[in-house]
C-alpha cells in the first residue's frame, strides 16, 4: 500500500470515527495559502481542525509528535481566522470555499 493510499484510509477512519461521535464532516483537505487540513468537523457550534497521521504501529513515533506548532499556525490558525464570524453562528454550510465538501 502506497504512503497516499494509507493517509486516504486514515483519513477515512477518522471521519467514520468523527461521524460516530456525532460529528458532521463539513471539509475534507482544506487547502489554504499555507498548508492543507485533512478534516474540519463540525457539531453543536463547535469546528473540529483535524490533522490525521495513520501509523500502522509506533516505530516511526507517535502520531501526536508530528504535528508542530508550525503546522497549527500556518495552517490551522489562517483557515479558522478566514471562517465568517461570530462563530457561534455557524452552520456546515458556511464553509463553502472548501473544495472538496463532504457532509456526513
Amino acid at each position: 500500500m502506497s504512503n497516499r493510499s494509507r493517509g486516504q484510509r486514515g483519513e477515512e477512519l477518522a471521519a467514520q470515527y468523527l461521524v460516530s461521535q456525532g460529528y458532521a464532516i463539513v471539509c475534507r483537505n482544506y487547502r489554504g495559502e499555507r498548508g492543507e487540513i485533512d478534516l474540519i468537523a463540525f457539531r453543536h457550534g463547535l469546528l473540529l481542525f483535524a490533522e490525521v497521521k495513520y501509523r500502522q504501529d509506533l516505530t516511526q513515533g507517535h502520531p501526536a509528535e508530528a504535528i508542530t506548532l508550525r503546522k497549527l499556525w500556518l495552517s490551522i490558525s489562517p483557515a479558522a481566522r478566514a471562517l465568517p464570524l461570530p462563530h457561534s453562528s455557524l452552520t456546515p454550510s458556511a464553509l463553502s470555499s472548501c473544495p472538496d465538501r463532504h457532509h456526513s
